[in-house]
């Protein structure tokens, strides 16, 4: 699994920092568009040189159509996804309340066995800037590092697990997850 799942082509800082840019961008044109609304937007954190691969994106499919049901209960008002050499991205616009569809997306994070891997934003509108929906307005704590459960961002910042172990432990639970699916 480990071989399938990074093989694809290796992308720089400078294409993270354009795609990172181009994402920006488009989750404004889809809120000032639609506006009433809420967006989420889906990419998966991905540690390494390779962000994408068929791999990566059958399971990104496959996580994004289970999303579909948390998400179900609420007005779709738009919807697309992009396959990039730098990631996958997923947007959906929803007529709803912001703060219920985090609390949905939060739910489906913390439920899912690849919910460490995946960054879902709900994002509104706050006068003309899109704003983020935080975890603490919803009382909750920061996201946990997926290999040692302690605070995501302390441990990115402190670059306290190597690429090839974060690689290996999501190689692990892709496996899982892709071995539990099958009938």
């Amino acid at each position: 699994m480990f071989n399938s799942l990074f093989d694809g082509a290796p992308v720089d800082i400078m294409q993270m920092l354009d795609a990172r840019e181009r994402r920006a961008h488009t989750q404004q044109q889809l809120l000032e568009q639609l506006n009433p609304c809420v967006l989420v937007s889906i990419t998966l954190n991905i540690p390494g040189p390779v962000k994408n691969s068929e791999a990566i994106t059958a399971v990104f499919a496959s996580v994004i159509s289970e999303l579909d049901e948390a998400l179900q209960s609420f007005e779709k008002l738009h919807q697309e996804d992009f396959s990039f050499q730098t990631g996958m991205e997923f947007y959906r616009v929803l007529r709803a309340d912001a703060l219920r569809v985090k609390r949905a997306c939060t739910e489906f994070e913390e439920g899912h066995p690849l919910g460490r891997i995946l960054d879902i934003d709900v994002v509104e509108m706050a006068g003309e800037t899109p704003t983020p929906i935080s975890r603490t307005a919803l009382g909750m704590s920061p996201r946990r590092c997926f290999i040692c459960n302690e605070d995501a961002k302390v441990c990115a910042r402190s670059r306290k697990h190597t690429v090839l172990e974060m690689q290996e432990h999501i190689a692990r639970i892709v496996a899982e997850y892709t071995s539990s699916k099958r009938p």
